[in-house]
């Protein structure tokens, strides 16, 4: 039941992730396109005000040039000059009753039956083209000067679209960057929750144990209680004693100079050929204890082997520690053991780390034994 309901939770993170993710992108959509939109708009105006103002200087040169020869032929070759005609811009003249130039001197020759500005404008898509007009009166007759100007062209000459085209692509990838680390959030979020699951159902297993063991033992005599006592002393005796992981992490840690010199007591213990109880085992546990000080550390280096750690420990001080060991282990052996070997190293003098000092009197003189 708890089981479906962390499922449950952690579908529910997800959905709303992407349900997020997906407001989120179609928020900044809207807002990116609503200011592209307003570019757009302010980018065509000033195009627009800026063809204008050209179309009128065009216009008034015309009105010049048409005081002076007010010919087709003279109007059309100006007109020809004074701007570079293209599929996307150019200029059209007319007056009430005929065109008078269109794009080019090129395309005014074919124009044929199209010369009546209604025809004309008919066969053109007016609407994919932004007009500027400049109109005046000469010899009482109305011209009008005609700048088109395609949108597809504005577009390139401002680059709109490619602005456009990037901003969606920055856009895409922020939204992607913004989902993978929500995606990374909510999985270390569900890892967590598993392991406190775990930890709490652990925690309840040890509980009804502990509870179970209480009742089961409740009606004990005073020699278990005094068993046990002894017992819990003798083992937090025996937990000062590390393993070989222990000790391996501890030295990779120790090549700081202030720690130096460092010093490896290796006792090795001549064991019979027999099974050795726990009790035996704590014995020579015992042993090493009673000549050791808080500050030096003790591991088990594999059966019948242990290593004491001297930091800053001279060669005298550590000779010395190693002869008072030897005293106990002389004076007390009772039989267990066929003998026993102390050999002294020191760590980290060369240009090897601690460590690695380590490892390799480990596979000389321990496991190579």
């Amino acid at each position: 039941m708890r089981n479906n309901g962390k499922r449950q939770r952690q579908s529910l993170r997800m959905i709303l992730i992407f349900v997020f993710v997906v407001l989120f992108m179609a928020f900044v959509v809207l807002f990116v396109f609503d200011e592209l939109g307003s570019n757009n708009d302010r980018i065509s105006s000033l195009y627009y005000s800026q063809s204008q103002d050209i179309v009128n200087y065009i216009g008034k040169n015309i009105e010049l040039v048409q005081s002076e020869d007010d010919s087709d032929e003279n109007l059309q070759k100006q007109l020809s000059e004074l701007l570079e005609a293209s599929g996307d811009r150019f200029l059209v003249m007319e007056d009430d009753a005929h065109i008078i130039f269109a794009k080019s001197q090129l395309e005014t020759d074919r124009l044929y039956d199209l010369t009546d500005p209604g025809k004309y404008w008919s066969s053109i898509n007016i609407s994919s083209y932004d007009i500027n007009t400049y109109k005046w009166e000469h010899n009482n007759v109305r011209y009008s000067l005609s700048l088109l100007t395609d949108h597809s062209y504005l577009l390139e000459t401002t680059a709109l679209s490619q602005h456009i085209y990037y901003v969606m692509i920055a856009v895409v990838l922020l939204c992607l960057v913004l989902l993978i680390l929500l995606i990374t959030y909510v999985g270390i979020l569900n890892r967590t929750e598993t392991r406190l699951s775990r930890t709490e159902m652990d925690l309840t297993d040890n509980n009804r144990r502990f509870e179970k063991f209480i009742d089961d033992n409740s009606s004990g005599t005073e020699s278990q209680i005094k068993s046990e006592s002894e017992f819990e002393k003798r083992y937090n005796r025996f937990s000062k004693i590390n393993d070989v992981a222990v000790l391996r992490n501890l030295l990779s840690k120790s090549d700081d100079e202030d720690l130096k010199p460092i010093r490896i007591l290796i006792i090795t213990f001549a064991l019979k050929e027999r099974y050795y109880t726990a009790d035996e085992i704590f014995r020579f546990v015992e042993l090493i204890l009673s000549r050791n000080k808080n500050r030096e550390f003790i591991a088990e280096l594999r059966k019948g082997c242990f290593a004491i750690i001297l930091y800053k420990s001279s060669e005298a001080e550590a000779k010395a520690k190693a002869e008072r060991v030897l005293t106990v282990l002389e004076k007390n052996n009772d039989g267990q053991y066929d003998g026993f070997d102390i050999n002294l190293y020191e760590l980290g003098a060369s240009k090897d780390t601690v460590l690695e000092d380590f490892e390799r009197i480990m596979a000389e003189e321990v496991l190579g034994k």
